[in-house]
């Protein structure tokens, strides 16, 4: 057994205190890493459960490595937005008859309908209105059909692409998914070419001509075809992109964190959304190079852009965003991100011109910066993730730390013990104030809020049918000591319902759900310990 200081990542199993099997997440995936012999988990198979010989084994996970084989075959779903999107053919476009037009023409009915039935009633021939409205109406349809006609014409030969850019951790290379559209108005002969790693497929309703994939070297390669169809078609590629250091400076300070962007960006991040920890994502403020994270414009109720007068790009954006960021089942997102937009990256051009709407959603690596010691600074809760407790017996459905999401609807009283995780970079941590919001909707019961200390719980707040948003800032040193260490425990109390005088318990139904529950913590950074790597739990 190798003895060894973990740093993040989930303890599975322990011995004497020392982990002995950690799961860590990377990208969309997880790491399992564990400190013993193999034998320590597997042991010979005995008995064989399928008579295929490509689904026998030599040996099976003993009984106490059950968990940690099932997280190691957890199946994981598709990557975010992996099934086509509207967006490339939106940004295509689908021009319509300018408004003016479409004013004129029906002023024009309208006036000469008047004209016309003041001329048959001067002249007291008013049923001839029967046939001259129809007629002046199938006039007016005819000239906007026609107008439509013309100004479809106008459609640029165009690609249009949306690129999902995955930056790695430490800023080296990115992964990007495109997802194109392409708008031709004949068949041509074109190429693709790309002087990066990467694959192209083109949809499956692209039937005409012959599609040839060519590898001229290892980042030289390209995809042609004699007769491109004409109209609007989709295609799909891949590419592995090197990259200079893409990573993003956090430092906190006492008005919050500022990011420094880094200077090998190829554009300036549009509408930057800040996801550090699981299920609390913050909407940031870019100007100057610098991104400003407002902690009081939290992701909710459809916002993911920080402004009130939104652009239709913007509209389209956030329609992304909730795609992107959408609970699909245990899937982990990768924290420690900032995402924005820019202009499509320059990974493949076609050889013929063509407009080149779109935009790339990119994801960069945030690297925090350990404050100095004694500086006041203040950790906004988007930067404090939220975990079932440690000492918690069992799993709890009402909140899964998986996704960091609560569940919607809950009938059943609970005792959640919760854990507030800082962030090892400022740990450990002396706290001047704690601010706490909790957003729970608990119609006939009794809800209690609680610090775990070493001596029992410290009450911070009871509410009864509780139903809008709550906040509090806590000053007592008994409760800001607890979170020294980095992890700050609580408990959540919800009662079982208190049925009504007058009410039948069993003709009604009462749900309760928490909507957030967020912490923010002013202080200073103390000194570290000895130790080269302080061990966070």
């Amino acid at each position: 057994m190798a003895r060894v200081v973990q740093h993040g990542g989930q303890v599975l199993h322990s011995v004497d205190g020392w982990p002995i099997s950690m799961v860590f997440p990377v990208g969309y995936g997880q790491l399992l890493v564990t400190t013993l012999d193999s034998f320590a988990w597997i042991e010979p198979r005995t008995q064989q459960r399928s008579t295929d010989p490509s689904h026998q084994a030599d040996f099976s996970v003993r009984p106490w490595g059950a968990n940690w084989s099932a997280q190691a075959n957890v199946p994981f779903p598709k990557l975010p937005i992996s099934d086509q999107v509207e967006y490339p053919l939106l940004r295509i476009g689908n021009p319509v008859v300018p408004r003016n037009w479409v004013a004129t023409a029906l002023l024009g009915f309208c006036g000469l309908l008047a004209i016309a039935g003041v001329c048959l009633a001067t002249t007291r021939r008013q049923t001839w209105i029967g046939w001259l409205a129809p007629s002046l109406a199938v006039a007016t349809s005819l000239s906007l059909l026609l107008a439509a006609s013309w100004v479809r014409r106008d459609i640029p030969e165009s690609v249009s692409r949306l690129q999902l850019v995955e930056v790695a951790d430490d800023g080296s290379f990115a992964f990007v998914r495109e997802q194109s559209g392409v708008f031709l108005d004949r068949q041509s002969p074109m190429q693709l070419d790309s002087q990066i790693d990467g694959v192209m497929r083109s949809s499956e309703a692209v039937t005409s001509g012959v599609r040839r994939f060519t590898v001229d070297d290892f980042e030289d390669w390209n995809v042609s075809n004699e007769a491109w169809p004409p109209g609007s078609w989709r295609y799909q590629s891949e590419f592995a992109k090197p990259t200079s250091d893409l990573t993003v400076l956090g430092s906190l300070t006492e008005a919050g964190l500022q990011l420094e962007m880094p200077a090998e960006l190829p554009a300036p991040l549009e509408d930057p959304v800040l996801s550090f920890v699981l299920g609390d994502p913050l909407l940031c403020r870019a100007s100057s190079g610098e991104v400003e994270v407002d902690d009081r414009l939290t992701v909710g109720n459809g916002r993911w852009i920080a402004g009130s007068m939104l652009s239709t790009e913007q509209q389209r954006r956030i329609d992304l965003y909730q795609q992107f960021f959408q609970s699909a089942g245990d899937i982990q997102r990768p924290t420690r991100r900032l995402y924005g937009w820019t202009p499509p990256w320059q990974v493949s051009q076609w050889n013929r011109e063509l407009q080149q709407p779109g935009a790339a959603l990119v994801a960069l690596p945030v690297a925090l910066q350990r404050p100095d010691v004694g500086e006041e600074v203040f950790i906004p809760h988007g930067l404090i993730e939220l975990r079932q407790g440690l000492k918690a017996v069992g799993a709890t459905s009402t909140f899964n730390q998986q996704t960091g999401q609560w569940r919607q609807e809950l009938t059943v009283a609970a005792n959640l013990e919760l854990d507030f995780v800082l962030p090892a970079e400022v740990v450990p941590f002396a706290a001047k104030s704690l601010e706490l919001e909790l957003d729970i909707r608990a119609p006939e019961r009794k809800v209690t809020l609680s610090a775990l200390s070493p001596s029992g719980p410290i009450e911070l707040a009871q509410f009864d049918s509780p139903s809008l948003p709550w906040s509090t800032t806590i000053s007592d040193p008994t409760v800001l000591q607890l979170a020294e260490d980095g992890r700050l425990e609580v408990l959540l109390q919800v009662s079982e319902r208190q049925v009504a005088e007058g009410t039948d318990p069993d003709n009604s139904y009462v749900t309760w759900r928490v909507a957030y529950f967020h912490a923010s913590l002013r202080g200073s950074v103390l000194p570290q310990s000895t130790l080269t790597d302080p061990p966070v739990p």
